[in-house]
């Protein structure tokens, strides 16, 4: 009897050892991490069963699945959440900091962000104009100081020019003549040298049909030994298929957009393809924040004015953009202004102003302050004047036309 108690014995110890090790084993093949999980800026620590990393791919039990995704399964079993998550539209990333999954509901984002009644107006202003016939005419000036290391001192350019164009349906036919003065850096007797890039010439088509840009520069062109009527084109779409392979960007589509919150979608979107943008807990406060940025309740009016306001102000950046739209007594958006301002401390500093009063005079002024770099500054003056005509805004079917990003691409690989 003791000598088979013994036995059974031996047998329980050895299994148990057995069944030890094996576990061990398994343990480490799997190499199992817990995380967390963020769901719209909240930690979420209701859950039936722990969530796990193996092979860095993380998993719930289908019972968790449920509560956060409606997803429905009667047997308890893991399931990866990238896979759910996406499937039911959700934003996804990864916080290394606290070792937690970022979640975002679309949907929730989405309605917690707003409506944009006002600003879709003034989109529906800006569509208008844009369709309308207009003769383009005005002047643009530019200072260019580039920073001498040698004599700590910014040497400056002068460049002053002429713009005449059409415009219709997005569609646009441009000439300009540009001025350079490199009087402040070259010699007097030096300058009758430069007489073929002093006065530049430049030549722009704009076909928003196909979503094609098309520039000449006859005087710069024949420096290279390249034909002046030769055109070359940029194309939009191909532009947006290199820098965004996986979002799918159509131009036309884009373009097209007639509600403010289908822009947001789209943003949001592209979120959704770079979720190394989704890292820690305030993400969700931090996109709410930037997309509502034109919703109604980000305007107040005072008088006949809408006014908004947005600004991020940190020890790294201060970045604020202002929007102000005029209307009269009915309401109907007759001028606007729009101002942002980008400064780092002893980095750069950057201003950009548009505006576009009652009488069609359009203002544009870009200033950039790079410390110790370069400083620039663009003033344009246009006016639009209502015409029949309609511009000529594609190249002769017998022009020559160069791809820029063929031509790119191509120097690239060769």
């Amino acid at each position: 009897m003791l000598r088979k108690i013994k036995q059974i014995f031996s047998a329980f110890l050895i299994a148990s050892t057995t069944l030890s090790l094996n576990n061990f084993v398994f343990a480490e093949e799997i190499n199992e991490t817990p995380v967390n999980i963020q769901i719209n800026g909240t930690f979420e620590n209701k859950f039936d069963y722990q969530p796990i990393m193996r092979d860095n791919v993380v998993y719930i039990s289908s019972y968790d699945a449920n509560k956060i995704f409606g997803i429905e399964n009667s047997d308890n079993e893991e399931i990866a959440i990238r896979k759910v998550a996406e499937e039911k539209g959700y934003l996804i990333g990864w916080d290394s900091d606290d070792n937690s999954v970022v979640l975002i509901d679309k949907d929730k984002l989405l309605q917690d962000i707003g409506e944009f009644n006002i600003l879709n107006k003034f989109m529906d202003y800006s569509k208008n104009l844009e369709k309308q016939s207009n003769i383009l005419t005005g002047t643009i000036s530019a200072d260019y100081s580039a920073f001498d290391t040698e004599t700590n001192t910014y040497i400056p350019i002068k460049i002053t020019g002429n713009i005449d164009g059409l415009t219709s349906d997005n569609n646009a036919d441009i000439k300009s003549e540009i001025n350079y003065d490199f009087s402040s850096i070259i010699p007097q007797e030096d300058l009758l040298s430069l007489s073929t890039i002093k006065n530049i010439n430049i030549n722009c088509k704009i076909d928003n049909n196909s979503g094609k840009l098309y520039i000449q520069i006859p005087q710069i062109q024949s420096i290279f030994g390249i034909n002046e009527t030769t055109w070359f084109c940029l194309d939009i779409q191909q532009l947006l298929d290199i820098a965004n392979p996986d979002f799918n960007l159509n131009y036309k589509d884009f373009l097209n957009l007639d509600n403010y919150k289908d822009i947001v979608k789209n943003n949001i979107d592209y979120t959704l393809n770079n979720n190394t943008l989704l890292n820690d807990i305030y993400t969700y406060e931090a996109l709410k924040s930037v997309f509502s940025m034109y919703n109604d309740n980000s305007f107040i009016k005072e008088g006949n004015i809408y006014k908004s306001s947005f600004s991020i102000n940190n020890e790294d950046v201060n970045y604020t953009i202002n929007l102000n739209i005029n209307v009269d007594e009915n309401d109907s958006i007759i001028s606007y202004n729009t101002s942002q301002q980008i400064s780092s401390p002893n980095l750069i500093n950057l201003e950009i102003n548009s505006s576009l009063d009652e009488q069609n005079n359009i203002n544009v002024l870009f200033n950039i302050d790079m410390e110790n770099l370069l400083k620039y500054k663009f003033d344009a003056n246009i006016k639009l004047i209502p015409t029949q005509d309609k511009p000529n805004y594609v190249p002769d079917t017998n022009s020559e036309i160069i791809n820029i990003i063929d031509l790119l691409t191509s120097d690239i690989d060769e």
